[in-house]
């Protein structure tokens, strides 16, 4: 546009539009929905004299069925801006859905050759005759216009409808009376798109292909803030094969209603969902709100598979006046495969949910901190949290809902920013854990040190992972003494493979990188650093892997023989161990989950008081599964750096440093 602007000042916008389309370059293989009238070439744009009026021409939809259509007609009028006559050859080229040609007549020109003056226009008219074509769908092209080398393109296209029906839809309140108050969709379930249903007078209609849909409506009471009620009605599938008329009656809903055993707890969070099985994910509607009072829901329809169809019901709950300090907190999730629940009521019992007692160290002091825990369904439905802070250090009585669901957390660390967002500088996640009714379990969330982990993966490339011949990395670097991964924002970071001793290649962030290998058999080196100072706790983590890998066929994620030495030191809440005495450091050596089996074979640990300058052997004996490493802490304050170096009986090694590892006081 500005090269045009600087040959052509004095042009308008509409002149230059027109330039540019006339002049593209069009791909042979793409409708004018994909690319309208092609690429852009400026070249051919600033010598272009021909254009067209329109710029494009839309013949519109031919209803279906087809038999009595009638042809429509546009006229395309030509400008040249050159200065001497020009005469264009004409010709429509279209395409029909699935890359069909138009078949002879039905798409006419009234002039295949028209001579246009110069500073003049001339026209011409374009006719679609939608009676021919034979298959539906949009029939789309161009009209091409020619001069010896000069080319001007106009878009065409027509919709040559589908079999496709009337859907009037008619909405009524909890009164019976028409309503405009209301947002009603569908999603189609055979590949077609989303649609909104509306007229403000309560009765709408829309023209929909023939096929199965999901009808999501809700028909609300408007209030204060928001709505004061509101209904959620749901058709798990809508078949359309004929012109229908429905009536979606909120007088049909019954309410929704549930309760915790907490006496004064309150919903921070409700959230309904419908959720429909298209292809391999789920596709839905949901309702968020923070109260049942006149919260009301129905299913239209029957049940389906619950392959096709999931109904939610979520919500979390806490202290109402200071969830911030709240001692305790409930995440609840309610599942209603292949159906949707007309009215639901429940009051928890203690007996019925899982407990878990969290415990949070002093976590990163300076920054503030959001706790967000999530459902993780049976059904890959996704799900929503509330994000609410927790005390730090402190603790929290969380209770979770178990039928079908399994719940992941994460903790993150940072500052609000001038939106009031929290700017995250860290985070510690857990893994998706299921929980039993009636169990209590105990977690412990920010102790130091923080270093690399494998946590059981969540998807194919996470962790250390080889597929044909592509070494992916994906691992966290700054996970926390009881293994919640970890991630952390680097002043520096970086990831690199070598190869039989040679640069592979490197990436900018720490545990994280994909490389192209060759398939034959090598060794491998694999080094992943970082270093931060928003925090005076493992300021620098590093660690090195060795391991021999070779193609891996097929379409799965092959896990590399890596793992990670993992420290768990009995520290105070403010990350710190008494100076001047002995010191037992529990050490575990982690295998990434998935790798071939191996013993490990060899394991030292070092310890440093000056930052990794200097380094003394720690002495090291078995325990049980692990190891105990006994150190002696010089008097004082100060810090502990650690390093470890660990082997297996495959000849695989890891080797890991933490600076700043823990404080001493």
């Amino acid at each position: 546009m500005a090269l045009l602007a600087q040959q052509h000042p004095d042009w308008t916008a509409g002149q230059y539009k027109a330039t540019l389309m006339a002049a593209a370059k069009p791909h042979p293989d793409q409708t004018a929905f994909q690319q309208g009238a092609g690429r852009v070439d400026v070249a051919h744009a600033i010598t272009q004299q021909v254009t067209s009026d329109p710029v494009s021409v839309s013949f519109g939809v031919a209803a279906w069925p087809h038999g009595d259509d009638q042809p429509i007609a546009r006229t395309v009028t030509y400008r040249n801006g050159g200065s001497v006559p020009l005469t264009l050859d004409l010709e429509a080229e279209v395409t029909g859905p699935e890359g069909h040609p138009a078949p002879a007549g039905m798409f006419t020109l009234s002039a295949s050759r028209l001579t246009v003056p110069a500073g003049g226009t001339a026209q011409v008219t374009v006719t679609a005759d939608t009676r021919l074509g034979g298959v539906d769908g949009y029939w789309t092209g161009r009209l091409v216009a020619r001069a010896g080398e000069a080319v001007a393109v106009t878009p065409l296209a027509v919709d040559r409808e589908v079999e496709s029906y009337d859907l009037t839809v008619v909405h009524r309140d909890r009164a019976g009376a028409s309503t405009g108050d209301y947002f009603t969709s569908l999603i189609g379930l055979d590949g077609s798109a989303y649609r909104d249903v509306y007229d403000p007078d309560g009765e709408a209609r829309v023209r929909v292909p023939k096929g199965r849909y999901g009808m999501s409506s809700l028909l609300y009471v408007p209030g204060d803030e928001g709505w004061s009620e509101v209904s959620m009605l749901v058709q798990p599938e809508l078949v359309v094969d004929r012109d229908l008329r429905l009536t979606i009656d909120a007088r049909q809903a019954k309410p929704v209603r549930t309760s915790v055993p907490q006496r004064g707890a309150a919903p921070l969070l409700i959230d309904l969902s419908a959720n429909w099985g298209v292809g391999d994910y789920y596709f839905g509607f949901g309702l968020w709100t923070f109260s049942f009072d006149g919260l009301y829901t129905a299913q239209l329809g029957r049940d389906v598979p619950d392959t096709q169809f999931v109904g939610a019901l979520a919500s979390q709950w806490a202290e109402p006046q200071a969830p911030e300090t709240s001692p305790y907190f409930y995440a609840l999730n309610e599942l209603f495969p292949g159906r949707w629940p007309t009215g639901y009521v429940r009051h928890y019992r203690t007996a019925d949910l899982a407990t878990a007692v969290h415990q949070f160290r002093g976590g990163y002091p300076g920054l503030e901190n959001e706790r967000i825990v999530f459902p993780e369904s049976d059904y890959n439905i996704g799900g929503s949290a509330i994000v609410v802070p927790v005390a730090l250090p402190g603790r929290r009585i969380e209770h979770y809902s178990t039928s079908r669901t399994q719940w992941s957390s994460e903790l993150d660390f940072g500052a609000r920013g001038e939106d009031g967002w929290l700017e995250v500088q860290a985070v510690l996640q857990s893994v998706d854990t299921r929980y039993r009714a009636g169990r209590t379990y105990r977690e412990e969330w920010g102790s130091a040190p923080y270093g690399p982990s494998f946590p059981q993966p969540r998807w194919p490339a996470q962790g250390i992972t080889r597929n044909g011949d592509t070494i992916a990395v994906n691992l966290p670097v700054h996970s926390d003494a009881a293994g919640h991964p970890g991630g952390s924002r680097h002043d520096t970071e970086q990831t690199a493979l070598y190869r039989n001793g040679k640069l592979v290649g490197e990436q900018p962030y720490a545990g994280y990188g994909e490389f192209a290998v060759p398939p034959g058999a090598a060794d491998y080196r694999l080094e992943v650093s970082g270093a931060r100072s928003f925090t005076d706790l493992s300021t620098e983590t590093s660690a090195t892997w060795t391991f021999r890998s070779t193609h891996v066929p097929g379409d799965d994620w092959a896990r590399l023989p890596a793992m990670a030495v993992r420290f768990a030191p009995s520290l105070s809440t403010d990350q710190s161990a008494p100076a001047g005495r002995p010191f037992t450091i529990p050490v575990t050596v982690e295998r990434q989950p998935g790798a071939p089996a191996a013993t490990v074979a060899a394991l030292t640990v070092d310890v440093s008081y000056d930052g990794g300058k200097t380094w003394r052997k720690a002495d090291l004996h078995r325990t049980g599964a692990g190891w105990a490493a006994t150190v002696r802490h010089p008097a004082g304050p100060g810090y502990v750096s650690l390093r470890a170096t660990a082997r297996d009986s495959a000849g695989n090694t890891v080797s890991q440093r933490i600076i700043q590892a823990y404080r001493l006081r």
